[in-house]
């Protein structure tokens, strides 16, 4: 496999640009980067589904998909993800333009994107899930 910038692996995907998805803003590298951490994961794959929601509702959210899974959940862990989110994954993730993010109002908006964009996101949910995979998004 090559690294960054090795012509034997493009960062793109046939028809794009070699930095960007087709028609989209979102770097290749960038999105799985960001797929590339759980927790920044779990958020995209939530707001595929509500794709306008609150720096409060992610953290409910995240927290209680943790508790289902049979994780402990401390009384601090509510906090902790809302700062992790606020400061660094909520950032990272508009910053690779994956989404919008308000930091006086806690809005969180994700942007319209490709169907490549989105795909890869409903995949990377599939897998980590390790239901079938069958290729066709």
């Amino acid at each position: 496999m090559g690294d960054e910038g090795d012509p034997r692996e493009p960062d793109s995907v046939p028809g794009a640009s070699p930095s960007r998805s087709a028609d989209d803003d979102v770097s290749v590298a960038e999105l799985f980067r960001m797929l590339a951490n759980g927790r920044r994961r779990r958020v995209l794959w939530y707001l595929l589904e509500r794709p306008r929601t609150t720096l409060g509702e992610l953290a409910d959210i995240l927290v209680g998909w943790r508790a289902s899974e049979g994780a402990v959940v401390g009384p601090d862990e509510h906090e902790a993800v809302l700062i992790s989110l606020h400061h660094a994954d909520l950032p990272l993730l508009e910053e690779a333009g994956l989404l919008e993010y308000d930091r006086e109002t806690g809005a969180v908006r994700f942007p319209s994107h490709s169907e490549l964009v989105r795909g890869t996101i409903r995949h990377s949910y599939r897998y980590e899930r390790g239901d079938e995979c069958d290729g066709s998004g």
